[in-house]
């Protein structure tokens, strides 16, 4: 099994928050979590695999799972077992967690079930499709080397954890996947569509008539 791919967003956390020189870049554990716990996508993403993780593996297997994350927190110096530090870590998760509104709020918990390759690109989730008018990016464990359309193929069968706007754009997560409106500089504005699957009737539109 590579937990890599399993565990995305601890393996990000562990192995670059947690790096060897964390306290000099970035300060102590609770500066650490405080940064990743401002993406809304890994506080939804992160309770799932501590539990997970923790409930496949204990004591010495656990420790070497966090090592094979490539954790740089040295929990037991802090007097904690993995087990505690990994629940204080899906603790600040959950404190930090922003719930979907509607319409996204819909979305939560069903299933993506293909990829609309366009143009424009984008993704059907249940009974609606969400159209990235303004192009789509992606973010998937395992996704290396893949265009940005395979790499939401990655998503088909997985529910959606985390749907919702962030300057004016919009990101959609599963466990494994997230995909995204193009942000920066030289970045188109952010513009997308949220439609009824069956006969792809508009149901809003936004980003670009604010």
């Amino acid at each position: 099994m590579d937990l890599k791919l399993e565990y995305p967003a601890l393996a990000d956390l562990l192995s670059g928050g947690f790096n060897q020189d964390y306290e000099d870049i970035f300060g102590d554990a609770e500066d650490v979590l405080a940064m990743y716990a401002a993406d809304p996508v890994f506080c939804a993403r992160v309770p799932r695999e501590v539990d997970q993780l923790v409930s496949t593996n204990e004591g010495a297997a656990l420790d070497e799972a966090l090592a094979a994350l490539h954790n740089g927190y040295a929990y037991e110096a802090h007097g904690q077992t993995a087990r505690e530090f990994l629940e204080m870590v899906a603790e600040r998760a959950l404190e930090r967690t922003v719930a979907p509104v509607a319409p996204y709020s819909e979305l939560v918990g069903q299933k993506v079930s293909s990829v609309v390759e366009g143009p424009p690109v984008g993704v059907v989730v249940g009974d609606t499709v969400v159209v990235f008018t303004s192009g789509m990016m992606c973010s998937a464990s395992g996704g290396r080397g893949l265009t940005d359309v395979d790499q939401a193929r990655l998503a088909i069968g997985q529910p959606v954890l985390w749907v919702g706007e962030s300057n004016g754009g919009i990101s959609i997560a599963t466990a494994r996947v997230r995909i995204f409106t193009p942000a920066g500089p030289n970045a188109p504005e952010p513009s997308f569509e949220i439609r009824q699957a069956a006969g792809h009737g508009l149901l809003r539109r936004e980003a670009d008539n604010r």
